[in-house]
């Protein structure tokens, strides 16, 4: 395991948002990072930059976190607020080989715990054969 194991977040726009880069729907990636913040949570977001004189950088809706922080209520909340913000929106959760995609909060619970089964049984099956 890395000595620093991390998760990642991305947020996925839904029909409504129109264009990832699109200024309304970067306000609300911005507005996900911004709650993140406030809370204190350490949360690092994946940016898209252009190398060219006044170019400006846009986020690009994936965030990476410290494992240590998956299960906060500050995590939970913001992603609630993503949710709800519009319709269709969905978030897609990597932790480690394993990757799931919720539309919401129930979903993403149920998803995680199966995540989290599945990175048992796999942690299980190394200890075993490795």
């Amino acid at each position: 395991m890395a000595a620093n194991p991390s998760f990642r977040i991305k947020l996925l726009p839904g029909a409504g948002d129109g264009e990832l880069f699109a200024p309304e729907c970067q306000a609300a990636v911005r507005a996900f990072f911004q709650q993140l913040r406030d809370a204190g949570v350490v949360a690092h977001p994946v940016a898209f930059t252009m190398d060219c004189a006044g170019a400006s950088g846009c986020l690009v809706g994936e965030f990476v976190l410290p494992f240590a922080q998956i299960a906060g209520p500050a995590i939970g909340m913001a992603v609630a607020a993503w949710f709800q913000g519009r319709a269709g929106r969905k978030l897609r959760l990597k932790v480690g080989n394993i990757e799931i995609a919720a539309a919401t909060m129930q979903e993403l619970g149920q998803l995680l715990d199966q995540a989290s089964a599945r990175r048992d049984q796999q942690s299980e099956h190394a200890s075993v054969h490795g």
